[in-house]
C-alpha cells in the first residue's frame, strides 16, 4: 500500500500525456478579442444586441462578433467576442431596440504571436433612446411564487426575499437558512462541504477578514441575493494565472441600498441584567465604502427565535462573557490605485464554570476522574489590520509592465489577565455517583471522606492568577509584474516579515495529596516566561506558462523561502523553598519576595531557554491539463481536467537548547517530496455550479515535529504530569482521498456526495506509563501507527410541490476512526463509529407565514479488543419545529421549540431531556424607521452545554455554564439615507 502511495508521480506522468487530445490550430496571428457592453449612463449590461467591428482603414472589412450573456466572478456581463487578424483602427457598432446607434472606437497597434488574446478592461457602450413618452405606471400587483435559488451562467443565486425571517434578523440568519449552506463559529462557511474562500460584498472583499462584523450587523432586508460561484485568485489573475480559483460568496445589496448611507442602532435590556447596544453605519459610494460599528453585550450567543438554522447546545459559546468593541473600516478605490484598513479595539469579561467526568483506560484497570473549574478572564485586544494599499497597471517603458504593488502592514496587541479556582480527584473506581451533587465538596473539603479515602488516588485543589501581553506585526509587500504581448512571461514576488513579542507572568498556589500514602505536596509558584519570535517568508511565482497550447497543459513554478527564528524562555520559581513562603496563607496569591530570595527559589531543572532557527527552500510546480470529449449522439459531451501538484523542501531547523546541566544543540536536515493530485469531469461548457461534477483527489502531506521534542529532557512541574524527551521522534506523513459526486438538477434539487480516507504514518502520541498507586502519568512522545478514518457524505435539498412552497433538506454523515495510542507501553486500539443526520423541512404558506421542522441526531458508538473495555453507546438528538407569522395589528411572531436529549452517558446526571423554548414579538413603524422586538430565550430554563471527546486514552464528559434563561426588550432604529443624485 506504502508503495503505491509514493508511486503516484509516476502515474500521473503516464496518464497527462495519454488524456491529451489534438485541438483545434490556431492560426498564427490571430488574437480573440473580449469585451463586454454595457449601457452609457447606467453602465448596467445590454443584452441582446447587434455588434459589428468595421475595419475603419478599410470599410468592407467586417467582422461580425458574438455576444452572450453571464457573470463573471459575480458580475452581470453581456460578453462580445470577436477576432481580428491585422492591426488597425477599429469601429465597433453596437444596435438594440430602443438605443441608439452607437459608434465606439476601438484600436490596436500590433498582432503579437505570443499573445493569443486579449480582454478589455473599457467596455463597449450603447446609449438609449431619448422619449417623450414616459409616465408613472400605477400600481401593479403581482401573485407569485417566489424562487429560492437558481443558475445564472457560472454563478448559483439564492434569492433572498424568499427566505422568511424575523424581524431584526442580520446576514447570517439568512446564510443558516441556504440549502447546501453551513454558517460555522466564527464565520466559517461551508456550501457543500466546500469552504467558502472570500466573502463578498457588491462584489469587494471588504469584510472578508473580519466575517463576524459583516454577519453580525447587516441587516438581511439590504440584501437581494447572495451568488456562489468559483473566482480567479486575485493576486494570481494579475500574473495571468488561471489554474487556481477560489469559492467566493457574494452579498449583493438591494439597489437602494447600495449607494449611501444605511446603519442601524439597537439597545436592549432584559432580566439578569442582560443587556445588548450595537451601532452600524455603512456608507456607500461608487469608489468608497466607510463603515464604523461598536458593540457591547453580555449575551454570548447570537440566536434569533424563529430560524432553525444549525444552531444547538453544542455549538453555543460556553461561559459569560460581557464584550465591548468598536472600529472603524475604510475602502477607497479609483482607476488603479486601492485603499483600505480595518482598526479595532475590544474588551472582554467573562466567567466560566466547568465540571468533567473523565475515565482514563488503563490495562491494569480503568481510573475514573472529576474535575471542576471557575475561571474569570479580561481580554484587552487593538489591531489595525488589512491595511492595504494597492496600484495596478504601471508601466516600465516598453519592456515591463507592473501589474500590481501591494504593501500591507499589520499590528495585534493583547493584554489580559485571568483568575481561576480548579480542583480535581482521581479513584481506581467509579465512586462518584455515591456522592450526588455533592462530589465537589469531596474535593475541596480540608479532610477527605472514608470512600475518598479508600478508593481515591490523589486530588488537587489550585489557585491561578495570570496577566500578560502579546504583541505581533507584520509587513506584506507584493509586486508583480509581466512583459506586454507575452502570455508565458510574468512573475509575482511577495515577501512578507513578521515580528513577535510576548510576556507571561502566572502565580498559583498547589495543593497535591496523595490519598494512598497520605502525603501532601504543597507549591507556591511564580512562572515568568517570554518569547520572541522573527519571520522573513519570500515567494516568487511565475506566470502560467502554456506548455503545448493546442493540448490545454499549463504549468506555473513556485519557489518559497521562509526563514524563522525564535527564542523562548521559561523561569519557574518555587516560592515555596523560602522560609516565610512555604503555607498557603502565608502571603497572597500573586506577592514576590525580594529579587535576592527569588534567585533562591529558582527551579533550575524545571527552567528552560531555547532559540530554534529554520530556514525553508522549498520549489512547487502546478501543471493543469484538460480536454473535451465530443462524444456522439448518445453520449453526453464532457470536459477533463487534471491537476498535479509535486512539492520538492529542503528544511533546516537547528535548536540550542538549555536546561539546568543541559547544554545542547540539536541540528535536523529533511529533505520532503509532498503531491496532490485532482482528476475532475463534468458536462462540456458548463461553468461553475455545473450541472455535475465528479472528481477524485489525493494528497501526500508531511508534519516535521517541534525539535524540542527529541530533547532528552525531564520536565516535572507539573508533578502528576512528567514529559520526557524523545530523539527517536520520526516525521509524520497523512495520506488524504476523496471521490465525490456533486449534481445541481431542476425543480431546486441539490445533490452532493462524498467519500473521503485518511491515514497517519508515524503519527505522534504523547505515550504515557501510569503509576497505579499516585495516579502519576510519565509522558513521552512517540510515534505509532494504525491511526487511520473513513468517512461518506450525503446532502439533499428539494423543493415538495410545484410552486416551491415545501421544502425539504437532508445531510447525512457517517465517520469510522480507527485511533491508536501508546498507553503504559502498550498500543490501545479504539473503533469509533460516529453518525450525523440533520432533516430539515420549511413550509411558507404565504408571504405571512412560514414554518420551519428540523430533527439532529448524533450518535457514537466505541469499542476496542481490550478486555477491559466497555462498549460505549451515546447519542445526542433533538427535534422540533419554529416560525415566523405576521399576526393583526402589524405585529410579527417568531418561535422555535427544540427538545435536546442525550443518552447513553456515563454520569447519568448528564442523561436529560431538555425543552428550549424562544419566542420573539416585534413590530415595525416604518415612518420612524424603528422596530420594537420583546425576546424571551429558554423559557423552561433548561438550557445546558455538555459535550464529550473519545479516543484511545479515554472519554471525558464536560458540562459547562452557559447564558441563562433571559427576557429582553429591543428598540432598533434604520437608517437608510441616499443621495440625491
Amino acid at each position: 500500500m506504502k508503495n503505491l502511495f509514493y508511486s503516484i508521480p509516476l502515474i500521473v506522468s503516464i496518464l497527462i500525456p495519454n488524456m491529451l487530445s489534438a485541438q483545434t490550430k490556431h492560426k498564427l496571428h490571430e488574437t480573440d478579442i473580449l469585451g463586454y457592453l454595457v449601457d452609457s449612463r447606467t453602465e448596467e449590461p445590454v443584452y441582446d444586441a447587434k455588434v459589428t467591428v468595421i475595419l475603419a482603414s478599410d470599410t468592407n472589412v467586417v467582422i461580425p462578433a458574438g455576444i452572450s450573456g453571464g457573470e463573471q466572478n459575480g458580475f452581470a456581463r453581456s460578453w462580445v467576442s470577436f477576432t481580428v487578424n491585422q492591426p488597425g483602427n477599429y469601429i465597433v457598432k453596437c444596435e438594440k431596440e430602443g438605443y441608439e446607434t452607437t459608434y465606439n472606437s476601438w484600436s490596436i497597434e500590433k498582432l503579437y504571436k505570443s499573445e493569443k488574446s486579449i480582454t478589455l478592461r473599457i467596455p463597449f457602450f450603447i446609449k438609449k433612446q431619448k422619449t417623450d413618452n414616459d409616465h408613472q405606471l400605477g400600481e401593479v400587483v403581482v401573485k407569485a411564487t417566489k424562487v429560492k435559488f437558481y443558475v445564472k451562467g457560472d454563478t448559483m443565486v439564492y434569492n433572498a426575499d424568499a427566505f422568511e425571517l424575523a424581524e431584526g434578523s442580520m446576514l447570517d440568519a439568512l446564510i443558516k437558512q441556504l440549502p447546501g449552506v453551513e454558517l460555522k463559529e466564527g464565520g466559517d462557511i461551508l456550501v457543500n462541504g466546500r469552504h467558502v474562500d472570500e466573502l463578498l460584498l457588491n462584489g469587494k472583499d471588504f469584510f472578508n477578514e473580519d466575517r463576524k462584523l459583516i454577519l453580525d450587523n447587516l441587516p438581511s432586508y439590504t440584501v437581494k441575493n447572495i451568488k456562489i460561484f468559483e473566482k480567479k485568485d486575485m493576486m494570481r489573475a494579475l500574473v495571468g494565472d488561471t489554474l487556481h480559483k477560489n469559492l467566493a460568496m457574494d452579498v449583493r445589496l438591494k439597489k437602494e441600498y447600495s449607494v449611501g448611507l444605511i446603519g442601524n442602532a439597537e439597545a436592549g435590556m432584559g432580566t439578569d441584567h442582560r443587556f445588548l447596544a450595537r451601532l452600524f453605519g455603512m456608507r456607500f459610494a461608487p469608489h468608497s465604502n466607510l463603515t464604523f460599528y461598536a458593540n457591547t453585550n453580555n449575551l454570548s450567543d447570537d440566536r434569533t427565535p424563529g430560524e432553525q438554522g444549525n444552531w444547538s447546545p453544542l455549538q453555543q459559546a460556553t461561559g459569560v462573557t460581557t464584550l465591548y468593541s468598536g472600529g472603524l473600516k475604510y475602502n477607497y478605490s479609483q482607476d488603479y490605485f486601492r485603499y483600505m484598513g480595518d482598526l479595532k479595539v475590544s474588551h472582554s469579561d467573562g466567567k466560566s464554570n466547568r465540571y468533567t467526568n473523565s475515565e482514563n483506560f488503563l490495562s491494569s484497570g480503568n481510573t475514573f476522574g472529576r474535575n471542576f473549574a471557575n475561571s474569570k478572564n479580561h481580554n484587552t485586544t487593538l489591531s489595525a489590520m488589512n491595511v492595504v494599499h494597492d496600484m495596478n497597471k504601471i508601466p516600465i517603458g516598453k519592456i515591463l509592465e507592473i501589474n500590481s504593488y501591494r504593501l500591507v502592514p499589520q499590528l495585534r496587541y493583547r493584554n489580559y489577565s485571568n483568575n481561576s479556582q480548579d480542583g480535581s480527584a482521581t479513584a481506581n473506581s467509579d465512586i462518584y455517583g455515591n456522592y450526588g451533587k455533592e462530589w465537589r465538596d469531596s474535593i475541596t473539603a480540608p479532610n477527605a471522606g472514608q470512600l475518598l479515602r479508600s478508593h481515591g488516588l490523589n486530588r488537587v485543589a489550585n489557585s491561578n492568577m495570570g496577566k500578560g501581553h502579546r504583541l505581533s506585526t507584520e509587513t506584506e509587500a507584493m509586486l508583480s509584474f509581466n512583459v506586454p504581448h507575452h502570455d508565458n512571461i510574468g512573475m509575482y514576488f511577495i515577501d512578507v516579515l513578521s515580528f513577535t513579542d510576548a510576556k507571561d507572568k502566572l502565580y498559583d498556589h498547589y495543593n497535591l495529596q496523595y490519598l494512598q500514602e497520605n502525603t501532601t505536596d504543597f507549591r507556591n509558584r511564580y512562572n515568568f516566561s517570554t518569547e520572541r519570535g522573527f519571520s522573513n517568508r519570500f515567494i516568487a511565482n511565475t506566470r502560467r506558462i502554456t506548455l503545448m497550447p493546442r493540448q490545454h497543459l499549463d504549468m506555473e513554478v513556485r519557489y518559497t523561502n521562509i526563514h524563522q527564528r525564535e527564542t523562548r524562555e521559561r523561569s519557574l520559581y518555587l516560592l515555596n523553598k523560602l522560609d516565610a513562603w512555604g503555607e498557603q496563607t502565608t502571603h497572597n496569591l500573586g506577592e514576590l519576595p525580594s529579587v535576592d530570595e527569588m534567585l533562591q527559589a529558582i527551579d533550575n531543572g524545571n527552567s528552560y531557554w531555547q532559540r530554534n532557527e529554520s530556514t525553508l527552500h522549498e520549489i512547487t510546480a502546478y501543471l493543469r491539463a484538460y480536454n473535451y470529449r465530443k462524444g456522439d449522439r448518445h453520449k453526453q459531451k464532457h470536459t477533463v481536467e487534471m491537476k498535479y501538484q509535486p512539492t520538492v523542501s529542503f528544511y533546516t531547523n537547528r535548536l540550542h537548547y538549555q536546561r539546568g546541566v543541559l547544554d545542547t544543540v540539536l541540528t535536523r536536515y529533511n529533505r520532503l517530496f509532498e503531491h496532490s493530485i485532482n482528476v475532475n469531469i463534468w458536462p462540456t461548457g458548463d461553468n461553475f455550479p455545473r450541472a455535475w461534477t465528479a472528481g477524485v483527489q489525493y494528497n501526500l502531506n508531511t508534519r516535521i515535529h517541534d525539535l524540542s521534542y527529541l530533547v532528552d529532557y525531564r520536565d516535572d512541574s507539573n508533578p502528576l504530569n512528567i514529559m520526557l524527551g524523545n530523539p527517536n521522534i520520526k516525521n509524520a506523513h497523512t495520506h488524504n482521498m476523496q471521490v465525490y459526486f456533486t449534481r445541481n438538477m431542476k425543480k431546486q434539487r441539490l445533490f452532493h456526495s462524498s467519500v473521503s480516507a485518511n491515514i497517519y504514518e508515524h503519527r505522534l502520541a504523547m505515550g504515557y506509563i501510569y503509576d497505579t498507586q499516585t495516579g502519576v502519568r510519565t509522558v513521552t512522545p512517540d510515534n505509532v501507527n494504525g491511526n487511520w478514518d473513513l468517512t461518506g457524505r450525503i446532502n439533499y435539498s428539494a423543493r415538495l410541490d410545484k410552486n416551491g412552497k415545501f421544502t425539504y433538506s437532508t445531510n447525512t454523515d457517517a465517520t469510522y476512526t480507527n485511533s491508536v495510542d501508546l498507553i503504559e507501553q502498550l498500543r490501545s486500539e479504539v473503533h469509533a463509529t460516529n453518525i450525523n443526520e440533520t432533516l430539515k423541512l420549511n413550509a411558507r404558506f404565504s408571504a405571512k407565514a412560514s414554518l420551519n421542522v428540523k430533527a439532529d441526531l448524533h450518535y457514537m458508538r466505541a469499542t476496542s479488543n481490550r478486555e477491559d473495555f466497555s462498549t460505549i453507546n451515546v447519542a445526542d438528538f433533538d427535534y422540533g419545529l419554529g416560525g415566523v407569522f405576521q399576526i393583526p395589528l402589524g405585529f410579527q411572531f417568531s418561535t422555535d421549540m427544540t427538545m435536546y436529549s442525550r443518552r447513553g452517558y456515563n454520569d447519568h446526571s448528564m442523561n436529560t431531556n431538555e425543552l428550549v423554548w424562544n419566542a420573539r414579538l416585534s413590530r415595525h413603524f416604518a415612518k420612524a424607521g424603528l422596530t420594537v422586538m420583546l425576546d424571551a430565550f429558554d423559557l423552561f430554563g433548561q438550557l445546558s452545554n455538555v459535550r464529550r471527546t473519545i479516543n484511545a486514552q479515554g472519554r471525558t464528559e464536560t458540562w459547562s455554564n452557559v447564558t441563562p434563561q433571559y427576557a429582553m426588550l429591543h428598540i432598533l432604529y434604520r437608517l437608510n439615507k441616499k443621495p440625491k443624485k
